[in-house]
């Protein structure tokens, strides 16, 4: 059994250098979060990423200036985070925010964690999330996209790890029931232009670009009052 989670492991960290992208790409796409951070308040409090993976998201936030803790529960990944200079925790994403002090945190991140738990532990997390930000902090959390049909029917399953995809309405108003305020969603990655249909009638065109080709991902913006 130790040796099959073991290979799991290494299984999966190659998976996401097949599919995810390279940490090059992957930190191109998550700079476009940063402005975001850049007006929450209490600049010397920390932001935490739960979910570190490769920690593209956590080396940007260091180069930029930041504070940043990663969490991860796999091994691997936190070795590779280590090997990088990057400060983080190998345990439980509940375990850590629970463990963290009230209003304690600027920023809250999980950038593609919710699709990988049980609904109900996504609750706790935003339940958390809510009491260890401080007043004014963010919350980041981006998960496919299942508005785009390819994601939610093929794409989506790549990762054997994903439990079902979560409609951005339903992501949204969960964020708002445990207490976040002002959740904005953005939808992010189209799939290359490359793919799309090009054709004389434009408002058929759009209409099935959007659903096939449109934005792969999405991201959960959303504040502590």
């Amino acid at each position: 059994m130790a040796s099959e989670e073991r290979l799991l492991k290494e299984f999966y960290l190659a998976l996401e250098d097949r599919f995810r992208g390279s940490p090059e790409v992957i930190a191109q796409r998550l700079s476009v979060y940063l402005p975001y951070l850049s007006q929450t308040p209490d600049a010397n409090k920390p932001v935490i990423d739960i979910g570190c993976g490769r920690g593209e998201w956590l080396a940007l936030l260091r180069d930029s200036g930041y504070s940043a803790i990663g969490v991860d529960t796999d091994a691997a990944m936190i070795e590779l985070c280590r090997s990088q200079g990057l400060e983080v925790v190998e345990g439980d994403a509940l375990a850590e925010l629970a463990a963290r002090e009230a209003n304690s945190v600027r920023g809250v991140s999980a950038f593609h964690l919710v699709e990988h738990v049980p609904f109900g532990v996504t609750l706790q997390l935003f339940k958390e999330i809510v009491r260890v930000l401080t007043p004014g902090g963010i919350a980041l959390i981006e998960t496919p996209n299942p508005h785009n049909i390819l994601v939610g029917a093929c794409h989506f399953y790549n990762d054997p790890t994903h439990l079902r995809p979560i409609p951005s309405p339903l992501l949204s108003f969960a964020a708002e029931y445990c207490g976040l305020r002002n959740p904005q969603v953005l939808f992010l990655h189209p799939a290359d232009f490359s793919h799309w249909i090009r054709e004389q009638n434009i408002t058929m065109e759009h209409r099935f670009n959007d659903l096939f080709y449109g934005p792969q991902d999405y991201s959960l913006v959303a504040y502590k009052s």
